[in-house]
């Protein structure tokens, strides 16, 4: 439900092309979605506490499966600083409770 609900959200602003990939065998991948010409890869993690590195290690690694020009993780808590670390290394964007509550306001209508 989660992954239906980002997939909504996305498609609320501005992205298109949106659908969600096959539970078994996505790679580690859950959404995909266009943007301004280019191809995204989510994985959506809705949990009770924060996010680590397997999920940017998971995502890093479907993304390139899908040959997406640019990966996120989404959740509805916040990341570890090893996996703030590593995703930043590796290129991932990380979207924590703040920038899932500021994509919600937008969908909105809201600032």
């Amino acid at each position: 439900e989660f992954e239906e609900y980002i997939g909504y959200l996305l498609k609320k602003n501005g992205y298109n092309n949106v659908a969600v990939t096959r539970a078994s065998g996505d790679y580690g991948v859950d959404l995909l979605a266009n943007c301004n010409g280019k191809k995204h890869a989510f994985q959506c993690k809705r949990y009770e506490n924060n996010v680590g590195v397997q999920a940017v290690q998971e995502v890093f690694a479907g993304a390139k499966m899908y040959k997406a020009d640019v990966i996120v993780v989404v959740t509805n808590k916040y990341f570890t600083p090893n996996a703030k670390n590593m995703a930043d290394k590796l290129g991932v964007l990380l979207w924590d409770r703040d920038a899932l509550i500021h994509l919600i306001q937008k969908s909105r209508g809201q600032k």
